[in-house]
């Protein structure tokens, strides 16, 4: 396990004389692998004191045997730097070394060994490294993560202490983290760095791919049977969006979970918008469209059979000649006791298809209310009962009314209340006549 130190400073004296150990010497002392634990060592109080090679080598000597693990050409250098050292110097040269070591790896990015002997030929004035044999010994794994500690300001100058140590920065070392990752991999040969997830696949850049995405999204949140109408719902969004993509056959497949009427309406409503859009049927454009028309046809029928019964054009007129032709009164001024001609329109009702054809079935109320809100007069219709081998796209009523004998001079309001027995619903329109006397 590495440890945190501060950063050394440089020897800059030009008076050291070389009290050390020969190399040679120096790797017969630490030729015994030694796996035991940094352990961190406690700045001194002042300069350091001197020690015997016997001592330094028995402090040094288990971090020397690491670090001749992780790069046996480094470690020779430093037995190089030991050798002109003082003995109480090699403890700190060492764990430069090993500081060294690990701010590499940590440029690198990697948790391989890495290639140091690269950066110790071309690195200037590289910071010395010293390692054990490598084939007496396991090997010891450094994190790529090791955090390094900034300059220790209580750390004592190798030289007088007066002032604080200077950072050791290996330019070459910087330089490498710069270059981008292939560049340095290339020159240094240094392994490159595996990802830990594989890479997301970029999303969908043209609108077929957003649209496939959708149709997996909803597939997946609507693949069992809906329990709601709005579940319902979701799916037919789903259908939509399969007609979108091309897969007309899923698209037109029955909705599940809805009325009789709405699943009439959809699935009219999806033909006649894949006819339009199929590129591989008929290329006569007038029969595609007379089919898709009739689909289209068939889904507004379902879909106003689900709306409310409208009754509109409701007027007093002299005579009907048919759907949208009569001729209407622009005064309704009436005396008691006129028959009175009404005009209505009927939309939204039902129709049931059946082996006679399709059938609309309505009863019509009627009642005259004075302008006191008084009801003087009411009366019910003839039922309709209409039979027509073709869906209506039409309808209308004509109404007589004779109005009471004892009706006294003033303005009426006249309601027609419309009521469509298949469909269950009921509509309403009104409208203004005048009494005058005879």
């Amino acid at each position: 396990m590495l440890m945190r130190l501060a950063p050394l400073t440089l020897l800059t004296a030009a008076g050291c004389a070389s009290l050390g150990p020969t190399p040679a010497a120096l790797r017969d002392a630490t030729s015994s692998p030694n796996t035991t634990p940094v352990t961190a060592v406690a700045a001194h109080a002042g300069p350091y004191a001197d020690k015997s090679q016997q001592e330094a080598m028995a402090e040094v000597a288990p971090q020397l045997a690491d670090l001749a693990i992780a790069d046996p050409v480094l470690h020779a250098e430093v037995l190089e730097q030991l050798a002109a050292t003082k003995p109480s110097m090699w403890s700190l040269t060492v764990q430069r070394a090993q500081h060294t070591l690990a701010y590499k790896r940590q440029l690198a990015g990697v948790e391989a060994k890495p290639a140091a002997s690269q950066v110790a030929k071309t690195a200037p004035a590289s910071p010395p490294l010293v390692a054990a044999p490598a084939e007496e010994s396991r090997v010891m794994q450094v994190s790529a993560s090791v955090d390094i500690a900034p300059p220790d300001p209580s750390l004592p100058m190798v030289i007088g202490g007066s002032e604080p140590p200077a950072m050791i920065q290996n330019q070459h070392m910087l330089a490498a983290a710069k270059a981008p990752a292939a560049t340095s991999a290339a020159v240094d040969g240094a392994p490159q760095a595996k990802a830990l997830f594989p890479p997301t696949p970029p999303p969908p850049t043209d609108w077929r791919g957003h649209v496939d995405s959708a149709i997996t999204q909803l597939g997946e949140a609507n693949s069992t049977p809906p329990q709601s109408v709005d579940e319902a719902r979701e799916r037919l969004r789903l259908q939509l969006l399969q007609l979108v993509a091309g897969k007309t056959d899923s698209a037109v497949a029955p909705a599940p979970g809805l009325s009789a009427a709405e699943q009439g309406y959809w699935s009219n409503q999806i033909y006649a918008l894949s006819t339009m859009l199929d590129e591989t049927g008929s290329n006569d454009q007038r029969a595609r469209i007379d089919a898709a028309a009739r689909h289209q046809a068939e889904a507004t029928a379902k879909l106003r059979a689900m709306g409310s019964l409208q009754v509109r054009n409701f007027v007093t007129c002299r005579e009907v000649y048919g759907f949208g032709a009569y001729d209407p009164l622009s005064d309704a001024r009436y005396a008691p006791g006129d028959q009175v001609i009404l005009y209505a329109e009927i939309d939204n009702y039902r129709s049931d298809a059946s082996s006679e054809g399709y059938r609309t079935m309505l009863s019509s109320t009627y009642r005259l209310v004075n302008e006191t809100g008084k009801e003087v007069a009411s009366g019910d219709f003839p039922d309709v009962d209409d039979l027509c081998l073709t869906m209506r796209r039409d309808f209308h009523i004509q109404y007589g009314v004779t109005l009471p004998a004892s009706l006294a001079a003033g303005d009426y309001r006249l309601e027609l209340f419309v009521t469509d027995r298949l469909g269950e619903k009921i509509g309403h329109d009104e409208l203004t006549i005048a009494i005058a006397p005879r």
